[in-house]
């Protein structure tokens, strides 16, 4: 017998456990993946698990009070992208969006479009309304996206100040997806204390994080 403390997911997506090309489900057919991912978790020693995005606040308190089976869960609520950013699920024949306010991508709400200072202030405060523990946004493309490209940035500086600040008042954080040094760079320069992957990063880049004890 070996007796270990819980082990800590710090990076996790638990409603993104589906096949890729079956994203665009029923929040039925997500919460049924997340619930056998949450116990697999658990049950694989993983007592904690921050949630990178894509998990709703009510996901983590069923697991609370006892009404499904997994780790306590450190929720983001959906993740907050710009339009045609990381974060933006559709398609690239979908019809177009020129609504006012933040827009939920896909059948699941796995994330928000949010373009501009005010929808991304609306995006943030309506995710911590929900009770995200913290905030996640995109800040430069990814591999898992096929509509932006991977050394692009995402994210005015305005609009990642929008979104530290609001987190900042609230008590929390912004963790921001970036490969490249420019993103990062971005990110940091902004308010970011949080850089998820951050793989393409230079010595330069790093040298900053340290300093900074990002």
């Amino acid at each position: 017998r070996i007796l270990s403390p819980g082990f800590i997911d710090l990076h996790s997506h638990l409603c993104m456990q589906m096949p890729k090309d079956q994203m665009d489900v029923h929040p039925t057919v997500t919460g049924a993946f997340a619930a056998q991912a949450a116990r697999f978790y658990l049950e694989s020693g993983f007592t904690t698990v921050r949630d990178a995005g894509g998990t709703s606040p009510d996901f983590a308190h069923a697991i609370d009070v006892g009404l499904l089976f997994g780790p306590r869960v450190f929720p983001s609520g959906a993740i907050i992208s710009q339009t045609g950013g990381h974060g933006d699920f559709r398609k690239g024949n979908a019809a177009d969006w020129c609504g006012a306010g933040p827009h939920p991508v896909g059948a699941s709400d796995l994330s928000i479009l949010a373009d501009g200072v005010d929808q991304t202030l609306t995006a943030v405060r309506e995710n911590l309304r929900r009770g995200a523990t913290q905030i996640k946004i995109m800040g430069g493309g990814g591999i898992a996206s096929e509509n932006d490209p991977l050394y692009s940035l995402q994210g005015w500086p305005e609009e990642i100040r929008a979104a530290v600040q609001a987190a900042s008042d609230w008590g929390t954080y912004v963790m921001a997806h970036a490969y490249t040094s420019d993103a990062v760079q971005r990110l940091i320069a902004n308010g970011v204390q949080v850089i998820e992957h951050g793989h393409l990063i230079d010595g330069e880049t790093a040298r900053i994080c340290a300093e900074k004890g990002i």
